[in-house]
C-alpha cells in the first residue's frame, strides 16, 4: 500500500530539518573559504554557492534513496521509495526535477496524492515510483 499523503509530509519535514543543518555546515564551510564574509547575489561567486547547495541537497537525498529507497525522514516514518529497477543517477535526478515542478505548480502536483485511488503524486506517475507504508511488511 502507498504511503499516506500527511506521512509523507511528516517526512519531508523531518528531511527538511535535517538538510538545513548541513546546509549551515556546508554554508560555515564556504564563509571560511570566503574570509568570513558573507556571499550575497552581488558577489562574483554567489551563483557557484548555490550550485553547491543545489549539489549537497541533490546529494542527500540520491544517497538514501540509492541505498534502500529511504531518506532518515523515510525510515523514521516507515516508508520507501518503490521502483521496478535500481535508483540510479538519471532517476534521482529527474525525481527531484518533476518533485519540484510537483512543488511549483502550486503544490497540485503533490495534492494529487490526496485524490489519486493508489496516493500517488505527479512526480510519481511521471516516473513510474511509489512511496509504499512499509509499517506493515
Amino acid at each position: 500500500m502507498n504511503a499516506n499523503p500527511l506521512r509523507r509530509i511528516m517526512a519531508i519535514v523531518y528531511d527538511m530539518l535535517l538538510l538545513t543543518a548541513l546546509l549551515f555546515a556546508a554554508t560555515a564551510i564556504a564563509l571560511a573559504l570566503n574570509g568570513g564574509k558573507a556571499i550575497d547575489t552581488s558577489h562574483d561567486y554567489y551563483w557557484l554557492y548555490l550550485l553547491y547547495l543545489a549539489a549537497i541537497s541533490f546529494t542527500y537525498y540520491h544517497w538514501f534513496w540509492s541505498r534502500g529507497g529511504q531518506t532518515p525522514g523515510m525510515k523514521t516514518w516507515r516508508m520507501q521509495l518503490y521502483r521496478s529497477s535500481p535508483v540510479d543517477l538519471k532517476f534521482s535526478l529527474l525525481y527531484v526535477v518533476a518533485a519540484i515542478v510537483s512543488w511549483l505548480l502550486a503544490g497540485t502536483g503533490f495534492l494529487l496524492a490526496f485524490l489519486h485511488p493508489q496516493r500517488k503524486t505527479l512526480h510519481d506517475i511521471l516516473l513510474g515510483s511509489e512511496i509504499r507504508d512499509i509499517r506493515k511488511m
